[in-house]
């Protein structure tokens, strides 16, 4: 996944939020939250993470977009299994979640992509810091 700097990442997300404001029907309420986004530096942080997979077409190589489909796909396979069998438990939310993607695979509900998304773009840069700081990541 390419990297952006903090600096731009704040502007796309000001831009972004200032677009939206422009909107017919947009709650007064909006500004406000718009304002804790830009100073709450995790909020912000998801808000760019979101933004960032809404742009997949270009964010994404070959080997993030296989991992993320084959991940998606041995988590629908557990989950017809685990209908099958009663002994294998899952946690209700991502029960429902995962009850979305047996009716149709390519409509992966957004929480389960966001989530997906965001696990492959973990794994590379882990992998990207353990070559960077082989010695500081073996202790981690």
């Amino acid at each position: 996944m390419k990297r952006i700097s903090k600096d731009l990442a704040d502007k796309m997300v000001m831009d972004v939020l200032i677009s939206i404001s422009k909107q017919n029907n947009i709650s007064s309420n909006f500004a406000e939250n718009s304002l804790d986004i830009m100073n709450d530096v995790v909020d912000n942080t998801v808000f760019t993470g979101i933004l960032m997979t809404k742009a997949r077409p270009s964010l994404f190589n070959e080997n993030e977009v296989d991992m993320k489909i084959t991940i998606a796909s041995a988590l629908k396979t557990i989950f017809q299994v685990s209908k099958k069998d009663e002994n294998v438990d899952f946690n209700d939310d991502l029960s429902k979640e995962m009850s979305k993607l047996t009716d149709d695979y390519y409509s992966i509900s957004t929480k389960l992509d966001f989530a997906l998304n965001q696990f492959v773009n973990a794994y590379y840069e882990y992998e990207r810091l353990e070559k960077k700081y082989p010695e500081l990541m073996k202790v981690m």
